[in-house]
């Protein structure tokens, strides 16, 4: 199989080790969403499936993937699922017919999730174009293929600000058409960023299921740094905290913050107002 992108593509890597993070449709044809996320769940938690590769597999609230099952998928004709690598998360239209049918959930997730293009026909792989599905699971080729793909992955460590403490996740009130920065000061720098994230639940953002909320910064220089002011990225009550991204272990042992903070102001132009309280 042949990858359109870098690794990690649409996977969320946590250090050494990469999620498949996916969701079920609230609506499908034909099934309820127990039934779907129970099929879906049998072909990605499979041994022999996607997580023979050493991706875990994980259902969240929100994934980056979303898998949903309608009765017929518009195109060539013999189309039964497809990956819409244009849509953020990626939604993965499953034909009702093939209902439990483990190949073409694990064919469809590794197009979403790696963004893999098929294999030639007739090669052993699982993503030689689906013509007559049967029950066929990852080839040792595959297997290395996407092995060797995300070994190539730049190193990714993430750790809470400060000192890795998810208890500084604190809820925000944010209004509507607020601006946002993020200011940081730095008394050793490391080859870091500081970034701000936010979700609307409290376990999302402990599972990684977390948006930016404004620039980031690079803190690799001593000083005092902030970022311009941005419109928010969302309103009403959102859970706020800091990361802090590195390549190595050691990039967080040399790295000293003395003060970082997100501050909100209300008004369309910064400069006369004072910052909301947080």
């Amino acid at each position: 199989m042949q990858f359109l992108g870098p690794a990690p593509g649409n996977l969320t890597q946590d250090g050494a080790t990469f999620y498949a993070d996916w969701s079920v449709a609230d609506t499908n044809f034909g099934y309820t969403k127990a039934q779907v996320e129970s099929w879906v769940s049998s072909a990605l938690n499979n041994p022999l499936g996607i997580e023979a590769t050493g991706i875990v597999t994980r259902q969240v609230a929100a994934g980056n993937v979303v898998f949903q099952v309608v009765q017929t998928i518009p195109g060539p004709a013999g189309t039964i699922g497809v990956a819409h690598w244009g849509e953020s998360p990626v939604r993965v239209e499953l034909e009702a017919a093939l209902y439990n049918n483990m190949d073409l959930v694990t064919h469809e997730a590794l197009h979403a999730f790696l963004f893999a293009s098929h294999s030639p026909e007739g090669s052993i792989s699982i993503l030689e174009p689906i013509e007559d599905p049967g029950e066929e699971w990852l080839s040792a080729t595959d297997i290395s293929q996407i092995q060797a793909w995300l070994g190539a992955a730049p190193a990714n460590l993430r750790y809470w600000f400060p000192g890795d403490l998810e208890h500084y996740i604190t809820k925000w009130e944010v209004p509507a058409g607020s601006k946002t920065r993020l200011l940081a000061t730095v008394i050793d720098g490391a080859p870091c960023a500081l970034k701000a994230v936010y979700a609307t639940t409290h376990a999302a953002m402990l599972s990684g299921s977390y948006t930016p909320f404004g620039r980031g910064l690079d803190v690799s220089l001593r000083g005092f740094w902030h970022t311009s002011w941005q419109t928010v990225p969302a309103s009403g009550d959102l859970y706020i905290g800091l990361i802090v991204d590195g390549a190595t272990p050691a990039d967080f042992q040399e790295l000293v913050i003395g003060l970082a903070e997100v501050q909100l102001i209300a008004e369309a132009e910064p400069g006369s107002g004072t910052p909301i309280p947080n």
